[in-house]
């Protein structure tokens, strides 16, 4: 029954530690994937803006503001 016991300890500590390794993964590729959505979208809003939009952040980048 001590055997048992021990036994089932150690797997349940291993069990906590897959889980936090597995929410650790999930978290880190999730903040990855909405960070590409969010670049592809502005990729796209970029591309159907009109030119003078453009332009005019071009010259707000070398303003620096």
């Amino acid at each position: 029954m001590f055997q048992l016991l021990k036994f089932t300890e150690y797997v349940l500590v291993l069990q906590n530690l897959s889980f936090g390794i597995y929410n650790i993964l999930f978290f880190l590729c999730t903040k990855f994937h909405n960070a590409l959505s969010i670049q592809s979208e502005l990729v796209t809003t970029v591309r159907l803006a009109p030119k003078w939009i453009i332009v005019s952040l071009n010259d707000l980048e070398q303003i620096n503001i």
